[in-house]
């Protein structure tokens, strides 16, 4: 997952491009990211059946959550600090 994004925005503007429809064949799932911080956000991704969206805010009831803050989740996303960490 480590890359090289120079912000928050960055990672989820080139998330569908990233996106593997060959792995999530049969997953019916919502992820979403709540980032504190000026520079983060709120967005959900649905996936289902191979199909990859990606929405802007949050979800009335996703799978699972992440909430970081905007300094945490660029250092995850570019390997400098493990899951566990953050």
């Amino acid at each position: 997952m480590a890359g090289s994004f120079g912000s928050v925005q960055d990672y989820f503007d080139t998330l569908e491009a990233r996106f593997q429809a060959d792995k999530a064949d049969g997953v019916d799932a919502v992820i979403q990211w709540n980032v504190a911080g000026d520079k983060g956000g709120d967005w959900h991704v649905l996936v289902k059946d191979s199909a990859f969206t990606l929405h802007t805010g949050s979800h009335a009831e996703p799978s699972v959550a992440i909430a970081i803050s905007d300094e945490n989740w660029l250092k995850l996303i570019n390997g400098q600090l493990n899951g566990p960490m953050a």
